[in-house]
Formats: C-alpha cells, sequence, structure tokens
C-alpha cells in the first residue's frame, strides 16, 4: 500500500480518475436529501485527489478528507485551495487511523475498501468507519465484486488513456482461489515543453470481498445495513460489477 497512488498521483489526476468518487459523492448527496438528512460533517475515507470532498464542500458539508498517500492528499489540497473551500486533509490508514470528531457521514469511494487485502484488514476498515461516525449516523462504500475482477482483469493490457502528452496501459490478473488482483499500472507522460517523455510503474493490489464478508464486517462493527444494490439501483446479482452499501449507526438507547 505504501508505493502506490505516488508517482501515479499527478497523472490519475491528469486523466481524470476521480469522476468516479465524485459521481458517488453525488449519490450520495441524492440519497441523502431523498431521506430528509441535512449537510453537516463527513469523512471521507480515501479521499484521493479530493474530487468527491469538493463535492460534498460545495454542498456545504464539513469534510476531513483521509487518504494513505502524501502525493494525492497534497493534490487534494490544490483543488480545495483552487475551488476556496475550507477542507481538512489527514494523512491515514483507513485499517488504523482514529478521528477525533465523529462525522454525521463516513464515506469510502471507488476501490478504497478492495485495497484492504484480507478479511482481518476489511474488519478492521469497517471498525475504524463506525468510530468515525456519530451515532444515528450513516457509511455508504462502494466496492468492486469478484465478478467483475473474474470478467475484466484476466491478464490483458488495456489502455485507460491516450492523448497527446500521456499514455496509461494497465495489466490486470486476478486470482479467483485467493480472491487478489493485481494492476500493473504503466504510463508515459510527455514533460512540458519538450518532444521527451518519462515512463513511470506501480503495481496496485486488490482484493474481491464477498457479499457475505461486507455484511459481517459491516455488523461486526455495530452498523446496520440498510441497503446494498448496484449503482444503477438493481438488486444485486452473479454478474454485478460493483456494489454500494449503506450502513447505519444506531443511537445508544439509555436503559
Amino acid at each position: 500500500m505504501p508505493n502506490m497512488y505516488q508517482a501515479y498521483a499527478p497523472i490519475y489526476q491528469h486523466i481524470g480518475q476521480g469522476a468516479w468518487s465524485e459521481r458517488m459523492a453525488a449519490w450520495t448527496l441524492d440519497w441523502l436529501g431523498q431521506h430528509g438528512i441535512k449537510a453537516e460533517s463527513v469523512v471521507d475515507w480515501g479521499c484521493g485527489d479530493g474530487a468527491a470532498a469538493v463535492l460534498f464542500a460545495r454542498s456545504g458539508w464539513y469534510v476531513r478528507g483521509i487518504d494513505h498517500s502524501p502525493a494525492m492528499l497534497e493534490l487534494a489540497r490544490q483543488r480545495a485551495t483552487a475551488a476556496h473551500l475550507p477542507i481538512t486533509f489527514q494523512l491515514g490508514d483507513l485499517r488504523v487511523t482514529e478521528v477525533d470528531q465523529p462525522a454525521l457521514l463516513a464515506t469510502a469511494f471507488y476501490d478504497t475498501l478492495n485495497y484492504l487485502t484480507t478479511a482481518d484488514d476489511l474488519a478492521a476498515g469497517w471498525r475504524m468507519i463506525a468510530r468515525s461516525i456519530k451515532p444515528g449516523g450513516y457509511a455508504v462504500v462502494d466496492v468492486n465484486t469478484a465478478y467483475e475482477y473474474a470478467s475484466a482483469w484476466t491478464g490483458q493490457y488495456a489502455v485507460t488513456a491516450d492523448s497527446d502528452d500521456v499514455l496509461v496501459v494497465n495489466r490486470l490478473r486476478y486470482n479467483a482461489r485467493s480472491g487478489i488482483a493485481r494492476g500493473r499500472v504503466i504510463w508515459f507522460a510527455r514533460k512540458a515543453d519538450s518532444d521527451q517523455w518519462v515512463r513511470g510503474a506501480e503495481t496496485h493490489v486488490q482484493r474481491a470481498h464477498t457479499d457475505v464478508e461486507m455484511v459481517s464486517a459491516i455488523e461486526q462493527a455495530g452498523l446496520s445495513l440498510l441497503e446494498r444494490h448496484t449503482p444503477d439501483g438493481s438488486e444485486p446479482s452473479a454478474t454485478a460489477t460493483r456494489l454500494i452499501y449503506v450502513a447505519y449507526k444506531a443511537p445508544v438507547v439509555p436503559r
């Protein structure tokens, strides 16, 4: 995990990979609005370059973004500064980082939970998500499914960006027995005002968590599962490539 999203961070932002997190933030804001939940505070785990954090802040939320990559956090700070938004960013690890001020909402978008590569890490991550929200609060996450990895991470090379100044190629492989997926990200970026190109590469390791593992981790963290479905609202199926989980932290009832 420490070697991911370092040199690749500016490429990630340049090709707009934060768009999915921004889409998930918009989905979450719509869901909250439908349930009459007004803007308050949110902890955005795995905030990346701040795409979702900025959307939350523009919608009136007080935002704390947490990520394990210093390079991504620097891009997030630059994005927030350019938007004139007072967002707090923090270096941290979802498995162990404590939040001093629990929020009404916690999020972990894109592949944040898939980067937890054991069942124990998943459980630890959900415990920390639960501890980062106050009673009466909510958590919204989304994950790649085993079907996504089995059908798309088959060892082929895939071009994910190709422009006049950058080329990004991924080689994606998946071991169904272990549930571990490995993505070798290779990029070529043109130097500013030059015909010279620079090559870089990172290996990203993820895990396909089963639905049983996800639900168990949510419940063991003391949360209640409210919803789980695909991004388009369909029920989970054997061919779903991504699932959204919405969980709730019940208030403590005095005895």
